[in-house]
């Protein structure tokens, strides 16, 4: 039950124009930005509770804003989705 609504509330708290899972609600680092690390892991969170469309859903934001071959940027920009920060990392 705690873990239901810690990701009840990370879903409801982290909204951005492009989709996607930020770090922390609060987060301000380079203006507040999904992160490609950050959907993985709800991703992985839904799959392990059997909720597979929201995994793929996560999983599926992930390669919209992979870069070529597919790499993936630390963030994405919450307004344009492009790659933000570090890019590509070696996850």
């Amino acid at each position: 039950p705690v873990m239901e609504e810690t990701v009840r509330r990370l879903e409801a708290e982290m909204q951005y124009e492009v989709g996607g899972v930020g770090r922390y609600a609060s987060d301000l680092f380079v203006g507040g930005n999904p992160w490609s690390l950050s959907a993985i892991w709800l991703a992985l969170y839904y799959a392990d509770a059997g909720k597979v469309d929201e995994a793929q859903r996560h999983l599926e934001w992930c390669l919209r804003h992979a870069m070529l071959h597919d790499y993936m940027p630390e963030q994405s920009d919450k307004h344009t989705g492009a790659p933000a920060r570090a890019a590509p990392l070696a996850w």
